[in-house]
């Protein structure tokens, strides 16, 4: 994975920030957990269904880059919750 191999600049890079090595561990341990989990086919069924149909199919790396850079962007600027009385 070529996000792994140079995190600090991939962050640097879409995001415009800088993080310590603390929170460069937890992001690839986020990034690796997404790796190895089963690809959730209710998210790519545009893409399933443009494969079924096709048998020549190419498949664009911008829809796993969204996931990508949403589960960064999730780890790197949590919402906070405000509860109200």
């Amino acid at each position: 994975m070529g996000i792994l191999s140079d995190l600090p600049t991939y962050l640097q890079f879409k995001f415009y920030t800088k993080v310590d090595k603390e929170m460069q561990g937890i992001l690839r341990d986020k990034l690796f957990e997404l790796s190895n989990s089963k690809v959730n086919l209710d998210r790519y069924l545009d893409i399933v269904h443009e494969i079924e149909k096709n048998s020549n199919y190419r498949v664009s790396s911008q829809e796993f880059f969204r996931e990508i850079d949403g589960l960064l962007d999730s780890a790197l600027n949590p919402t906070q919750l405000v509860l109200m009385k």
